[in-house]
C-alpha cells in the first residue's frame, strides 16, 4: 500500500457509531495510538450489528481500508470478531434497515481478509470523490451476540492531492 493514513483528514466531530457499548467508541478502533492497542476494541451493544460513518473534511479517495476483528475478551465468549462489513459511499445517515435492504459500494469479508493482515483493496470506481464512508458490520464469525473490531484504518488520498503534472494527454 503506497497511500496515506487517511486519519488527519477525518471529521472527528461527524463521526458516529450506532449500537457500540460506548458512543465515543469509534476512537478505540480509527484514533491515532488507540487502534494500536490490541487491549481497546468496539463491541456492540444489543446484537451483532453495528454502523460507523466516517466523514471527511474533504473529498477523498480511498482505496484500502484496514479492518481487524476482536475477540472474546475476559472470556465472553458472547463477543467474536466481525466477518461481513457492507461500505457504502456518500451516504451519512443510514440506519440498519436501510444497510440491510441497500447494495453497497463494497462488501468485504473480514474473514478473508484477516489472512492478508486485514488489508482490503477497495473498487477504485466506487470509491472515487468521497465525502463520507458508512460501515456496516453486518455479521460476526462466531453467530455471537455481540461483535468486536479492533482497527478500522483508511488509506488514500486527498483528491487536491492529484498531481496534473501528472495526468497524460488523451
Amino acid at each position: 500500500m503506497h497511500d496515506d493514513d487517511l486519519l488527519a483528514h477525518i471529521d472527528t466531530r461527524g463521526v458516529e457509531v450506532l449500537n457500540a457499548t460506548d458512543d465515543k467508541a469509534w476512537t478505540k478502533i480509527l484514533a491515532a495510538g488507540e487502534r494500536d492497542q490490541d487491549t481497546l476494541e468496539l463491541i456492540t451493544d444489543d446484537d451483532e450489528t453495528c454502523i460507523v460513518s466516517v466523514p471527511f473534511t474533504t473529498n477523498v479517495k480511498p482505496t484500502h481500508v484496514v479492518i481487524i476483528g476482536g475477540g472474546a475478551n475476559d472470556g465472553d465468549i458472547s463477543v467474536s470478531a466481525c466477518a461481513v462489513v457492507k461500505v457504502f459511499v456518500n451516504k451519512p445517515s443510514l440506519g440498519f434497515e436501510e444497510c440491510a435492504k441497500k447494495t453497497p459500494a463494497q462488501t468485504l469479508d473480514a474473514r478473508v481478509g484477516a489472512r492478508d493482515g486485514g488489508v482490503f483493496e477497495l473498487d477504485k470506481t466506487a470509491f472515487d470523490n468521497v465525502r463520507t464512508l458508512t460501515f456496516y458490520f453486518e455479521s460476526n464469525v462466531g453467530d455471537t451476540e455481540r461483535t468486536s473490531v479492533r482497527r478500522l484504518e483508511i488509506r488514500g488520498r486527498t483528491m487536491d492531492a492529484a498531481d496534473v503534472n501528472q495526468l497524460k494527454k488523451c
